[in-house]
């Protein structure tokens, strides 16, 4: 039997997996493992080896979702000020904390330009 996915993207894929499992466990500790999200990459990595159509099919159906429903929660964030029902606010307790790192890197990226060319 000829495989239908070629070796080079299960190879991609599982080297970009053992990448992120030790530094997610690292930073984020083991119970993160536990978001639909994390089971379906490692679901996805064994679906790409095994060929299976039934695994990645699972895992896109599982996890489609809810992962679109956060992802219109994180870039529509302005909904979440209001009294709106949960599943719009996903990601509300992400957002202070992006936006607080992306200001701090730009001011400290206008320090560093100002220090270089004062």
């Amino acid at each position: 039997m000829e495989d239908i996915i070629p070796l080079w993207i299960k190879l991609a894929y599982s080297g970009m997996v053992a990448v992120i499992l030790p530094v997610y466990a690292l930073r984020y500790g083991w119970r993160n493992y536990l978001w639909f999200s994390d089971i379906a990459l490692v679901t996805t990595g064994v679906a790409l080896w095994l060929e299976s159509a039934l695994l990645a099919s699972m895992m896109a159906v599982g996890v489609l979702m809810p992962e679109l429903l956060w992802s219109a929660s994180f870039f529509g964030r302005g909904g979440c000020n209001r009294e709106v029902h949960a599943l719009l606010c996903l990601a509300k307790y992400l957002l202070p904390n992006v936006w607080a790192g992306l200001l701090r890197t730009y001011q400290n990226a206008q320090t560093d330009t100002r220090i270089q060319t004062g």
